[in-house]
């Protein structure tokens, strides 16, 4: 049971950080009347996330390695509720671009600690399996920043919205101390010290394994993170804000589909990590 609501906690803290990664593009129109910037500046305002995002996975690690899950967690959800009033509050472009750094810095070892958590509570024949259940749940986040956030924010504005999905996320943080324990055993192995920085950062850039992976991953990813989905289908189709949500939140339940099922074929039936991944990109490809 432990384990469960551990994850649990960890997995819904993954929903909020995909909730983010999508919900600007709903508002685009907001933000961009309410701060009166144009295109550019609202497109800095949404790249601020995915610039922190990237540049943090490897320091993320090493947090998972060295303060653990549960503390690392707890920082993230306390960071990320901060940025989410910030923002909500923001009389400004540039106070709005400070929540979204909070955010950013927020989000980064959220899905690395749940990794980590995953590996610790769960046996390795089921971890693809675990990874699928939540990539399953924690994007149903991209789901819910698409129409169903269009249809909160036509009711109480923008504003309002961030509000509550801060309070949401401080809920979160306090589940999180509750229910996280960095391993079955709590305290009886001590974490490993983490390696320096920089010689880990070349270590791995030199590795040539990775980087068909991380070129095949940015590929996905390259076409999945749409920003500009809303203004660009509104302004293209004359559809409402609302109804171009819904239409991007189906990308985010293709996700939540495929996720357990490829980490079922990949521990059950492939029995082969290399084998999905080439399936996915082509089936990608050919869409």
């Amino acid at each position: 049971m432990r384990r469960w609501a551990g994850w649990g906690a960890a997995t819904f803290l993954f929903l909020l950080v995909t909730f983010h990664r999508f919900a600007l593009a709903v508002i685009a129109a907001d933000l961009m009347a309410t701060f009166a910037t144009a295109a550019v500046g609202l497109g800095g305002l949404a790249s601020v996330y995915f610039y922190l995002y990237g540049l943090l996975q490897l320091p993320s690690g090493m947090l998972a390695d060295t303060w653990g899950p549960r503390r690392t967690l707890t920082a993230s959800a306390l960071l990320m509720t901060a940025g989410a009033f910030l923002f909500a509050a923001a009389p400004s472009l540039p106070v709005a671009y400070a929540g979204r750094v909070l955010v950013g810095l927020g989000v980064a070892p959220v899905l690395l600690n749940t990794l980590k958590l995953i590996s610790e509570w769960f046996p390795a024949r089921a971890f693809a399996t675990m990874v699928g259940l939540t990539a399953t749940v924690g994007n149903l986040g991209g789901f819910l920043a698409g129409g169903p956030f269009a249809l909160l924010v036509a009711a109480a504005g923008w504003r309002m919205s961030f509000a509550a999905v801060g309070a949401l996320t401080a809920v979160v943080g306090g589940a999180l101390l509750l229910a996280v324990r960095d391993r079955p055993a709590q305290g009886a192995v001590r974490p490993a010290a983490a390696p320096a920085f920089w010689p880990a950062t070349a270590a791995l850039l030199r590795d040539a394994r990775i980087w068909l992976p991380l070129m095949t991953k940015m590929g996905f990813d390259m076409a999945f993170f749409v920003v500009w989905g809303v203004p660009f289908l509104t302004q293209t189709t004359g559809v409402s804000p609302t109804v171009a949500g819904f239409y991007l939140s189906f990308g985010a339940l293709g996700f939540m589909l495929g996720g357990p099922v490829l980490g079922f074929l990949s521990d059950r039936v492939m029995r082969d990590r290399r084998r999905p991944i080439l399936l996915s990109a082509l089936v990608h490809t050919a869409l």
